[in-house]
Parts: structure tokens; sequence; C-alpha cells
């Protein structure tokens, strides 16, 4: 956060949140976007939609606020650390929750006391909890700007909820039924996995050798563990689409919006007296024939194997149009 101070001296004043200076030290942080408060500013009945001077006021430092944090962030996944590799969501509090790692905690109204919650309440609370994740983003106070040309300000999407209906499989072992489980062990590492087979540091690169030409002489025979590349927009809609999987699928509707439609997404998941964000994979934008533009990104879980490699899990695939 960023605060204004005498203006015969430095003009701002901003610092790093903790989450950023964990992401600085990373090496993940990346800024992309900056937004502007007037949560400082004074506004009295003289001065209208103006805000007053404030050269006669005491400011104070810029300091970090629990609403400066409006996303959750999951820590850096790290295989083969056994307590690093544990699903957590970093530290977070709103208004009237604390997360940290897989608890909850409630506030009271007087904000001195917490209650944990466990068993049934985290269901309970599943809503309140996601809604009270966005009243940061509110409690800002960001300045936005009117357009006066959008026809539309409001956002609504349709339908608002979509369940999907989730049926185990099962194997049929000497008269009995039971359900089939997949072994971290023997799925794809992120090294080999199909989802980022397109990128350059995922791709099947043996050494070689430039010979006197322009030709490239193999330094030996090295096989190729990579699954097959997912082969473009078509090929994922393929998948997608492939009629003896019978994957269900919902469409999601901007009903109104406004002309840039940014959106935040959050896949949150709430589960054994816990609470975890799923892991987002960039997959990509497709330009198809329409000239529409298709960002797909893979929403699952990171999991940890024996070896040391963290695998990834898909569960969701959503594609904005």
């Amino acid at each position: 956060m960023s605060g204004i101070l005498d203006k015969k001296q430095r003009i701002i004043d901003f610092i790093i949140t903790e989450e950023g200076r964990d992401q600085a030290a990373n090496g993940e942080l990346r800024i992309h976007y900056a937004s502007f408060s007037d949560a400082g500013a004074f506004y009295t009945e003289k001065s209208g939609s103006y805000a007053e001077d404030i050269s006669n006021r005491i400011a104070f430092e810029v300091n970090v606020k629990p609403q400066d944090t409006i996303v959750l962030e999951n820590p850096p996944l790290f295989a083969v650390d056994s307590i690093a590799a544990r699903q957590s969501i970093n530290p977070f509090q709103t208004k009237d929750f604390k997360i940290a790692g897989t608890n909850i905690a409630k506030i009271s109204e007087s904000g001195q006391a917490t209650t944990l919650l466990t068993g049934s309440a985290y269901n309970k609370f599943a809503d309140d909890i996601c809604t009270s994740l966005t009243q940061n983003f509110h409690d800002m106070q960001i300045i936005g700007t009117f357009d006066p040309f959008d026809d539309s300000s409001g956002f609504e999407i349709f339908p608002e909820q979509k369940v999907f209906d989730y049926f185990p499989r099962t194997n049929n072992d000497n008269g009995k039924t039971t359900e089939s489980f997949v072994s971290v062990e023997s799925c794809e590492s992120l090294f080999q996995d199909e989802r980022l087979s397109h990128l350059p540091n995922f791709m099947y690169l043996p050494p070689v050798n430039k010979s006197t030409g322009d030709d490239l002489v193999a330094l030996g025979e090295y096989n190729n563990f990579n699954r097959e590349a997912i082969d473009g927009f078509d090929d994922l809609i393929s998948m997608l689409h492939d009629p003896q999987k019978e994957i269900p699928y919902v469409d999601f509707e901007f009903a109104e919006t406004s002309r840039d439609n940014n959106i935040l997404v959050q896949p949150i998941e709430f589960a054994n007296d816990s609470i975890q964000k799923l892991a987002i994979i960039d997959f990509g934008e497709f330009i198809d024939d329409d000239s529409k533009g298709n960002r797909v990104f893979f929403l699952g879980k990171m999991y940890p194997d024996d070896n040391g490699n963290s695998t990834y899990v898909n569960i969701f695939t959503v594609i904005l149009s």
C-alpha cells in the first residue's frame, strides 16, 4: 500500500505487503496493475465531490492492513520437503474470518474473540466465507472510472451456480465392487504433463550439435517420456467432447457486464474440515475462426510424489470467451 506524504518532500511512499515480499523472495513477484484509493481523503459539505485540502492535517505513514490482500495464495510447493508439500493457504484475514493454512476462525462482532470452525460449520459458512473474501476488495475503496459510453456498469451471471454430480469409478474384483483410486506415483509429473508440453521449459529437447552445415546432429539416443502435447484449441475441444468420456459441462453467460469485462476468479474447495485453493494453469489464449479470443485455464491440485517431483491432477477446465 502507499500513502501521500508531505508535498515538500516525498510525494508518495509505498511498502510491499508481506505476501509481496514472500513472492519477491521466491522470484515470483509480478506487478501487472496499479490501483488508487481515496480511503485517506476527506470529503466535506463544503468541498462537495472534491477532496478537501489535507495539508493542515496529520498524515499517517503508510502501513499494511488486512484488506490490502484480496487474493488467496498457495505457498510454493516443494515436493522434497514433506512439511512444505502440505497443501495450505497463506494467512488471510477478512472482516469476519481469519484463514491460516487449512483452518478457518470466525471473528466475533466485537472483533475481540475468534471461534475455530470445525465439522459441518465449514459447509454452513461456505457462502459467507466466499462473500467475505470479496469484502477486502470493497474495503480498499479503490477509485473507479465511469464510462459514459457504456450501457451497463453492473455484473450479472447466468446461471448463478452449477452442481456437478460425482460418480466414482468402480472395479468388480472377485464379485466385490470397490472404488478405483489412482496413485500419485502412477500419474505424470509436471515435466510430462500434456497441459504443459507446449511450453519451452517442458518440451522434449534432446542435446544436439551443429554440423558443418545447418543440420543438427543428435549427441545420442534419448527417450521421450513426455505425453503428446495438446495441439491447439481445436484439439483441446475434441478431448473435452470425447463421447466415450461424457464430460459434463456448463455455459455461464455474462448477462450484464462492462465493456472491459475484468473478472477475478478464485477456485476454492471446502472439504474435510479444511479450505484449499485449487492450482491454476494458464494454458494460453487462442483465436478461432470467428476472431474471438478464448482463454483456457486448468483448475486442479498439486501433489508431491516419492521421487521428489510435483504432479498436477486436473479437476476443471475453464474457457473464457
